[in-house]
């Protein structure tokens, strides 16, 4: 009876950690408080999703902490637990809601990747992004839109880096035609600066109008 008490006890310990994790970090998301505050938050994670492995919710909220931490080789072993356990559960279940998360994690995945300089990895995470984002319900148009374009943003950042200029200029500008109003500064400003990094008087010159017309 005391191991069972003892495991109970350590049961709700897990889900209060994870609880205190999600709390901590929904009010940073999208803003410029201190990251350093997530230091404990992080630490109660990875106890958490080591005593439960299989918790793909958990192991792409360890993912996301970590990134903001700058701890980008934690977060990428963690995204690409998420997309594995979240792939296997969308085969077995054929689930709208499954396949809807295994597509963010797998573009997350592919941002933490390009800031690890995988960027043939992060090619091909941002392509299988493109590809399942047409299949995905359409009730939530945002989230969609946004997947779209950073799929683009991202296939166009990994071409870039894999020194396929033409190419990645055709994705930048497949995601400047994609991005709503707010997007478009945000577009227009990697484009320009990809077409300032590639050198040269014409690509200056492209840059600078590109920057003119946003």
């Amino acid at each position: 009876m005391l191991e069972h008490a003892g495991k109970a006890c350590a049961d709700v310990q897990l889900e209060a950690d994870l609880a205190q994790a999600v709390s901590t970090f929904l009010p940073l998301v999208n803003s410029s408080i201190d990251v350093s505050l997530l230091h404990g938050t992080v630490f109660a994670l990875r106890h958490y999703t080591h005593q439960r492995p299989r918790d793909s919710s958990a192991l792409h909220l360890y993912a996301l902490i970590s990134e903001r931490l700058g701890l980008t080789d934690d977060a990428s072993a963690a995204l690409e637990s998420a997309v594995t356990l979240l792939e296997e559960d969308f085969e077995a279940s054929e689930s709208a809601e499954t396949e809807r998360a295994y597509t963010i994690a797998l573009a997350n995945l592919g941002r933490v990747r390009l800031a690890t300089g995988q960027y043939k990895a992060a090619l091909e995470a941002f392509t299988s992004v493109w590809e399942l984002v047409g299949s995905l319900d359409h009730a939530d148009d945002g989230v969609i839109q946004r997947l779209k374009v950073q799929s683009r943003l991202g296939q166009g950042l990994a071409h870039f880096w894999l020194d396929e200029a033409d190419k990645s200029l055709d994705e930048f500008q497949a995601a400047l035609d994609l991005a709503g109003l707010e997007g478009k500064n945000e577009v227009a400003v990697l484009l320009a600066r990809t077409l300032w990094g590639l050198g040269g008087e014409d690509a200056r010159e492209a840059a600078k109008t590109h920057l003119m017309e946003w």
